[in-house]
Formats: C-alpha cells, sequence, structure tokens
C-alpha cells in the first residue's frame, strides 16, 4: 500500500500526463486535484498541502454568524471586509448585495466545501456572482481578519517548513 491507500503499481484516472493537461479550477476541485497529485510525487523531498485559505488559524468565528461561516464563501462579509481593510476606494458599499445559495442539502454531510463536497459552479448557486453578506462587512472587521488569517499563515509556513514527510 502506498501512502494514499492504494497499491504502490495503482496510479489510476489521475496519471502523471493527466495531471499536466487537467487543471480544475473551483475550491472543491482544487483541493481534490491537490490530493490527487500529492499520492502521485515522485520525489521525497516535494510534499504538497492542500490549503484553502480560511482553514489557517483565524478569528472569524468570532465575527461571521454561523450562516456566513457555512455559505459566505465568496464576496461575502469577510472577502469584502478584507478588501475594504486593504483597496477601501475600490469598493462601493451602496452596491453591496446580500445572497446566499438556496436548495442545498439539510443535515447532510454533502455541502459545497466540507466533509463530502458536490462540484458546482458560482452561476448555479448564486443570481449576483456573490456567496454571503457584504452589506455588513466593515474596514475594522478586515482590519481584524486580516491580521489574523496573517498569523494563520505565519505558523502555517513555519510548520510546513519544518514538516519532514514520514517514510518507510
Amino acid at each position: 500500500m502506498n501512502r494514499c491507500g492504494g497499491s504502490a503499481g495503482v496510479t489510476g484516472a489521475w496519471a502523471p500526463a493527466d495531471i499536466q493537461q487537467q487543471v480544475p479550477g473551483t475550491h472543491t476541485e482544487m483541493s481534490l486535484f491537490i490530493k490527487v497529485f500529492s499520492c502521485h510525487q515522485k520525489y521525497q523531498d516535494f510534499s504538497l498541502f492542500p490549503f484553502f485559505t480560511w482553514r489557517v488559524p483565524n478569528i472569524a468565528k468570532e465575527l461571521l454568524t454561523p450562516q456566513e461561516l457555512e455559505y459566505g464563501i465568496h464576496a461575502g462579509d469577510a472577502e469584502t471586509s478584507i478588501i475594504l481593510a486593504l483597496l477601501p476606494d475600490q469598493v462601493k458599499m451602496s452596491q453591496a448585495v446580500k445572497e446566499y445559495p438556496q436548495g442545498l442539502p439539510e443535515d447532510s454531510l454533502v455541502s459545497m466545501e466540507g466533509k463530502l463536497p458536490f462540484a458546482w459552479l458560482t452561476k448555479e448557486l448564486s443570481k449576483s456572482g456573490v456567496m454571503g453578506d457584504a452589506t455588513v462587512a466593515s474596514k475594522e472587521k478586515g482590519d481584524r481578519l486580516l491580521a489574523s488569517v496573517s498569523d494563520g499563515w505565519v505558523q502555517v509556513i513555519k510548520d510546513v517548513y519544518s514538516f519532514r514527510q514520514p517514510y518507510l
């Protein structure tokens, strides 16, 4: 067995030639792509770590509503707040939108980006392109989020730097 759970000689549908040609584009697809790619790596000194920005330590749970934490994944409260902190002249709060995806499974492991993600396109889940509530965004919230995500990434970089892949 290799470290990905399969026989060492079995490569499955994602052989290295396929990886060079297929680069998925959504949050979930990219994470799955990286996980599969890392199972086919040839070098012991090369590791991939599938991350999403908000999966590093941060204070989002203190600042965002439960609905925003679950469904606010594009141009919602967190992202708009951070852009207000970084580029306030580029944000037109008078045009801010609140829109959450509708018709998603409830009380299920199946979700947009959770434990059992399904494939989706933004245009299938949002008329405006927003998935979240940008109307409650603020520069102050953005400053706090940005600082905490930055601190989280510092910790991740330190941990990745010191990590050594165990090999048998």
